[in-house]
């Protein structure tokens, strides 16, 4: 099957955006969660817990 360079091209584009989409949305989702752990375990919602943000 012959396919012109232009098309060649485009489709290459096509699957290099579709990756770089990919890689954005799971460190996106990574950071998200990392940070999310990250708050639930500095402000802990339960009152009993004592509560101090800067450790002396």
């Amino acid at each position: 099957m012959f396919q012109s360079a232009s098309s060649l091209i485009r489709e290459r584009n096509t699957q290099i955006q579709h990756s770089l989409q990919t890689k954005l949305k799971v460190s996106i989702r990574f950071l998200f969660n990392k940070r999310k752990k990250y708050s639930d375990s500095t402000f802990p919602t339960d009152k009993t817990k004592s509560f101090n943000p800067l450790p002396l």
